[in-house]
This record gives structure tokens, sequence and C-alpha cells, in this order.
């Protein structure tokens, strides 16, 4: 009786190999525990008396904002998050009904994996605070012109210091205004639709871009995935890390065609039924040519590879997110994940992820390491093994989470 209330509780708390629907992908992706709030949890939190004072305190500093008059950092400051506004907020929402309303999903979803250990006020509390920082953050990289992780490819699109982008954030923060008095009851809602404008006027959608995957640039191959015999392959499926240009006018560069054509040749010898390209708009800064969405059509047009046979993850904008967003794909399209998939790619970076160098680029970077590197095959092919952690969102990297 022991052993099934055991194993009960480990598969309640794995989380759910499918995808996620994401309504609103830019906000979904960056802020799924919001999202469930303002889904599941709308009621009590406007019952809740320090969450009410503190929705009309915010709406009270934004009323000022909106007369800052071209000054970008007055404009920003009633967004912005407190010390003590995060604690508030953080032991408010962490009460039984609101804790009840969203932890199943938190749970499920994978967005929070590295947290399952936590109790479901601790979960709810410290979600809370990622998402606070993380609009904050938003803020200071897309508001004032902080240096992002990658400034040189992630940077603000504008200048900053400029007339035109004070004026911008003043308009921002009045149509902001006038749209919370009529549909932004929750007390988060101003200052994330804020962040969440800055993106968008940045241009910085990367994160929402082709989203839903499963119902679109993937969904032949997710049909067909049901149907495979893995045990006729000896990988369930090649991954191929893209690799960006340093022009605007080249689509694919030489480095990740090639890398193809190894692909496509394992394929051809039936090492695994599907091919997995990864790889976001990187390089140059705001390309607008995606490297795996350029790598699916090069396998297609120049290798006659069926699309039922390739899976594009356009989202990583790095090596250490191309293995981390591979494993991702691999759990929520439940493709085997208790055996090695095949690495593939040119030596150069085959040597780069198989050193204990790259594994610390992942734990600063992320934290943590979301997979597994096993037996190195030839100086291009390495064994890979991905982790349920590499479900979990990273509120470091809004354009890919």
């Amino acid at each position: 009786m022991l052993l099934l209330v055991f194993l009960a509780a480990v598969l309640q708390a794995e989380p759910a190999r499918t995808p996620l629907v994401l309504k609103s992908p830019l906000q979904d992706k960056n802020f799924y525990f919001l999202t469930l709030l303002e889904k599941n949890a709308a009621r009590p939190i406007q019952a809740a008396e320090p969450l009410r004072q503190l929705r009309q305190a915010k709406r009270d500093s934004i009323e000022q904002a909106a007369a800052c008059k071209g000054n970008v950092a007055c404009a920003l400051t009633p967004f912005r998050w407190t010390a003590d506004e995060i604690a508030a907020a953080g032991e408010a929402l962490a009460t039984p009904e609101i804790v009840a309303a969203v932890e199943r999903e938190m749970r499920a979803s994978g967005m929070f994996a590295r947290w399952e250990s936590m109790t479901g006020s601790e979960l709810v509390s410290r979600a809370w605070t990622d998402a606070a920082k993380q609009m904050n953050r938003l803020l200071d990289v897309y508001g004032e012109g902080a240096k992002p992780r990658y400034g040189e490819i992630d940077a603000m699109a504008y200048d900053p210091k400029s007339p035109y982008w004070g004026r911008m954030t003043g308009f921002l923060a009045a149509s902001i205004l006038e749209e919370a008095a009529i549909e932004m009851p929750l007390f988060f809602q101003p200052p994330l639709r804020f962040a969440l404008r800055l993106m968008e006027a940045n241009h910085r959608d990367e994160a929402a871009r082709y989203e839903p995957l499963h119902t679109g640039q993937n969904r032949a191959a997710w049909q067909r995935i049901r149907k495979i015999r893995w045990a006729d392959y000896p990988y369930p499926v090649i991954i191929v890390p893209g690799s960006g240009t340093d022009r605007l006018s080249v689509a694919l560069s030489p480095t990740g065609r090639e890398r193809l054509r190894l692909a496509v040749r394992r394929y051809q010898q039936k090492k695994a039924p599907l091919i997995l390209v990864s790889g976001g708009n990187v390089h140059p800064n705001q390309t607008p040519h995606n490297e795996a969405i350029e790598m699916k059509k090069s396998l297609m047009q120049e290798f006659g590879i069926p699309e039922h046979a390739i899976l594009v993850e356009p989202h990583a904008r790095h090596t250490t997110t191309n293995l981390r967003n591979a494993a991702r794909l691999m759990w929520r399209y439940g493709i085997p994940f208790d055996k090695p998939a095949l690495l593939t790619t040119e030596p150069f970076q085959s040597g780069f992820i198989d050193t204990p160098q790259f594994q610390a680029r992942c734990e600063k970077e992320m934290g943590y390491v979301p997979f597994e590197i096993g037996k190195r095959l030839n100086v291009f092919d390495l064994e890979f093994l991905g982790k349920v952690e590499a479900l979990h969102a990273d509120a470091a990297e809004p354009l890919d989470p």
C-alpha cells in the first residue's frame, strides 16, 4: 500500500509529457505563473485586502508616470516593484486558497521543475518573487538600455536617451493607465503589460515566434511521433545545433549547412527516425532569419528529407540552450527520454560541448546542467541524455526562457 501511495505521488509530481497550451506565448513563456493567476485565482486575489491596497497604490503612482513628459526614468519608476512590495505580495499570495488554485498546474507544467521539493506556499512565493524581479529586469534592459547577458545580440533596439524614446515611454504609461481602468483588475497586471509592451516595442518577441510549434512548424512530425517504432533505431533523434551568420543577407551559414550534411548521412543510415534542428533569430542582431527554420527548409529542399522527419526548435540563442531546448522538446513530444539521442555537429563545437568548461558555462548561466553527455562516438557525434529539469523556465533569459 505504501508503495502504491509513493508511486502515485511520483506520477502526480512528474510534469506532463505534452506541449503546453500557449494562448499568449510571450507572456505565457516568460510569466507562466502570472498567467495561471489570471486564469485560476483572479477572485481570491481581488478579495485579498493587501493586494487590493497594492493595486491602488500602483495605480496612483502610474498616474504620475503618465505625466512624465519625456523623462524615461520617471515613466518607468512607478512600474517597478520595490523589495517591500515583492515581499508583501509574496506573503499575500501564499495563502491556501490561492495556492490551491495554481499549484497543480504549476507542477504539471514542468516550468518550475527545479523547485519540485518546495511546499505549495513556498512554490507560489518563489514564483512570484522571480516574476516581479523579471518585470524589473525587463524595464532595465528594454526601457533604460541596461546590458543584457549577451549585449551584442539581445540589447534594446532604440536609444534610451533619445527624445523619441522619452515620448514613447510616457505614451505607453498613459495607454496602460487607461487600459488598467477597464480590463486590469489584478495588482500585477499594469506592470506586467508595461514590461511586455517594452519587449514588443524593441522587436523582442523571439520567445513567441512560431508558437504553437506542434500545430505549426512541427505538425507533421508531431502527428507521426506516436506511430514511430523506436526499437527499430539506435537513437530516437539526431540533434543538430544551428549556426548563425555574420550578415543579414545570408539565411543559412556554411557551417549550418555542413552540419546538416552530417545529420542527413546519419538519417539515411537509419540512425534515428527524426532530425531535430535548433536555433533562433540570433546572429546578426535583429536578423530576420531563423536558424532552425532555415535548416528545415534546407533539409527539405536541398536534401529531400520529408517534413514528418524534421523537428524545429526555433528559440535557442546559444549552444547551452540548443541542448536544453532539445531536451524540452523531446520530453514534451513524448520522444524516448530513457535512452540517448545522437548529438551531431562539427568537431570544434562537439569538442567544446564535451568539456568541463561547457558544463561550467551552463552552471553559470542557468544554474544547473540540463543534460548529460554520454559516449563520444567520433569527432562529430556524442550521445546526449536530457534531464526533466530542462523544462524549468529561465527568468533571466526573456528572449528564450
